[in-house]
């Protein structure tokens, strides 16, 4: 029933936040990727990354200064490696699945903006195979957090947006877990579910064959 839950979080989650998007013709996508530092809780463990790379997809859609949408991403709170790769079992990666909220505070070739957002975030936490070594097994949570968010987007090559943000996130994990994070991004408007050209051209032509 834990597990339930657990998803039935996420799924509220994404109910809320995706359907004002998903039901536009436009929306703005952008996609930041950067690195995190980790600030809680303090890892001390040898051989143990605190922060790591981030990367996070956000679909906003709105008119004039205020936007609302989803994102979705992927953070190193802190990581450990070994010969074989990533040890998950020593390590938390967050996938955050988050309804967003968005208020531009300027205009102009530069627009600075501040966020918020909040939602559902799966934990990655361990991973175990058995005996014989052919069958894996994962271990997960799903934990509620939230992040504010402020940065700064300027025209490049013509229809594409670059942007500089600055991130600081929370999560309410077994143990909370705070990281703020620099990034870079790529945007752009983007059509969905427009109509056709051929639709608005396609009746002259019937008509002309009368």
């Amino acid at each position: 029933m834990f597990k339930m839950n657990k998803w039935a979080v996420s799924a509220f989650c994404l109910t809320i936040a995706l359907p004002g998007v998903l039901s536009a013709q436009e929306f703005y996508g952008k996609m930041d990727v950067g690195a995190g530092t980790l600030l809680q809780p303090d890892i001390s463990v040898p051989g143990v990354k605190k922060g790591g790379f981030t990367a996070v997809f956000q679909a906003l859609t709105g008119e004039d200064r205020f936007k609302y949408g989803g994102e979705f991403g992927y953070s190193e709170a802190y990581t450990s490696w070994d010969k074989d790769g990533l040890n998950i079992n020593k390590s938390l990666i967050l996938m955050p699945f988050n309804g967003v909220l968005q208020y531009e505070l300027s205009y102009g070739p530069a627009v600075t903006y501040i966020s918020l957002s909040a939602g559902a975030n799966l934990a990655i936490e361990d991973f175990s195979n058995n005996n014989e070594g052919s069958n894996w097994s994962s271990g997960s949570n799903v934990y509620g957090g939230a992040s504010i968010c402020c940065g700064v987007k300027m025209p490049f090559s013509g229809k594409y947006d670059m942007d500089i943000s600055c991130r600081y996130s929370r999560v309410n994990a077994s143990e909370n877990v705070e990281m703020l994070g620099i990034y870079l991004g790529l945007g752009s408007k983007l059509s969905f579910l427009s109509k056709p050209k051929h639709d608005n051209t396609g009746q002259p032509f019937r008509e002309k064959e009368k």
